[in-house]
């Protein structure tokens, strides 16, 4: 079910980008943006940009989920027609695999 008219039209929009934050001039695609007190959710394109239209007035709590990286929670507040423009720049997860090792007969162990 959707949102009455009135209300969609009193609603904002949340737009930007997600970027590396050890390389802001590297977009992340495909990163998940999330508004999900009202399941709103949207995906980054391959610039990294992203626009979340429908936030109704008021806080809200953003979450930016990108593989590789830690999630990104954010609050925000949104006005009445407002459109913020963000950047988010999520780190880089510092965890590694462990290294693999060759076995004598050419396979892997």
């Amino acid at each position: 079910m959707g949102c009455p008219p009135q209300l969609l039209a009193q609603s904002g929009a949340i737009t930007g980008q997600v970027l590396s934050d050890n390389r802001p001039e590297r977009p992340i695609a495909d990163a998940h943006i999330e508004v999900r007190s009202r399941g709103l959710a949207t995906r980054s394109d391959s610039a990294g940009r992203f626009r979340l239209n429908g936030v109704p007035p008021g806080a809200h709590v953003v979450v930016v989920r990108a593989l590789g990286f830690d999630s990104l929670v954010a609050n925000l507040r949104v006005a009445q027609d407002e459109v913020l423009d963000l950047d988010f720049l999520p780190t880089r997860s510092a965890q590694s695999l462990a290294p693999v090792k060759a076995k004598a007969d050419g396979g892997l162990g």
